[in-house]
């Protein structure tokens, strides 16, 4: 488990995050929502350890996190950012396998192969990665974080920034499924969306953060209207799909 106490974390004076407390469980992938600006990335690299809050303490598994070293922290933990921007004309297959230098090329286990079909990322194999669109590099980056966990699931986190803004609704759904079963084998998956009705699918808690505070915290069952009004500034409704699914809609003003 990864736990976050009392955290706080300016910059430049200006608070981005004030007294969070949260706690992000194996087996469990824990969507961030909430509006522009409201800390979601912010507080995605402290948890990462990329960056030192002003005050209070985040643990992994009863261990301070900025005890760890970065090799142990690379290993444990992998970061899909929202966008990577690589220049020189790495093929698909080399960016991938970035993610077996935190185990100096020889991981516990080796799930290239395996991600090359789940992902459905042959045809881009030998593709150089510059030339990608936005949505291929997101899946490329996706297989990369993967490698990089090497196949771990108890106490690993996956660390997803905006993993679906890039992406059309099919493959959007494709990149949530797998983070949803890597959830399920043992790992932390923790999520950034900007997409609520996603996060409803495939989200087993969810944290709704407004101006660096928590408006809610729990079961994604138990985000209701009120919450998402309170957070987004603007009306929501939430309906009940035939196959019993909940949708959240945004009521625009008249």
């Amino acid at each position: 488990m990864i736990a976050v106490t009392d955290l706080m974390l300016s910059v430049g004076g200006r608070p981005l995050l004030v007294d969070i407390n949260a706690e992000f469980r194996s087996g469990e992938l824990t969507a961030i929502l909430g509006p522009n600006g409201a800390g979601k990335s912010t507080l995605l690299t402290a948890v990462a350890g990329d960056r030192t809050p002003d005050k209070g303490r985040i643990s992994w598994h009863g261990q301070d996190l900025y005890r760890l070293s970065s090799k142990t922290l690379a290993r444990r933990r992998a970061v899909m950012e929202q966008a990577v921007s690589l220049i020189f004309p790495f093929q698909v297959h080399e960016v991938i396998e970035l993610g077996l230098l935190p185990w100096d090329g020889k991981p516990p286990q080796d799930i290239r192969e395996d991600l090359r079909h789940r992902l459905a990322l042959d045809s881009l194999w030998q593709r150089a990665y510059p030339e990608l669109s936005g949505g291929e590099r997101q899946r490329v980056q996706l297989a990369r974080a993967l490698t990089q966990l090497a196949g771990q699931t108890d106490g690993s986190a996956l660390l997803l920034d905006e993993p679906t803004s890039a992406l059309d609704p099919r493959h959007a759904h494709a990149v949530l499924a797998e983070a949803k079963a890597v959830a399920k084998g043992g790992t932390i998956v923790i999520a950034v969306l900007h997409d609520i009705d996603l996060a409803l699918t495939y989200a087993d808690r969810a944290i709704l953060l407004k101006n660096g505070r928590i408006i809610f915290s729990g079961p994604v069952a138990e985000i209701d209207a009120g919450a998402l009004s309170e957070t987004y500034d603007m009306p929501f409704e939430m309906l009940t799909g035939a196959n019993g699914r909940r949708i959240a809609v945004a009521v625009p003003a008249a």
